[in-house]
């Protein structure tokens, strides 16, 4: 880290406390974390936001669900038909 050791940080955490005072010194690391954090989320970007899928809504209750679900969890609702394979069942082997 910067060839500093423990004694160095020490020390410049010691002149630091000296220069702002013990109030001060907590609203300053604030402002630092704050100050890196903002710098390294305008170098990598803001983070994606993951893809929102809407699902059906209960048409009795009126409220959300997932895409997959069938059934209204509230109220019991059908919210889809089942969807059934259409696929034809696989030839028997004799």
């Amino acid at each position: 880290m910067f060839g500093l050791g423990m004694p160095e940080l020490l020390a410049i955490l010691g002149v630091a406390f000296l220069l702002f005072g013990a109030k001060r010194l907590p609203d300053i690391a604030r402002g630092l974390g704050k100050g890196i954090r903002d710098f390294q989320s305008a170098l990598h970007g803001p983070p994606e936001q993951p893809a929102i899928t809407v699902g059906a809504k209960c048409p009795k209750c009126g409220k959300e669900h997932a895409p997959d679900s069938i059934f209204c969890a509230s109220c019991g609702q059908k919210l889809r038909e089942e969807q059934k394979d259409t696929a034809p069942p696989p030839p028997k082997v004799n």
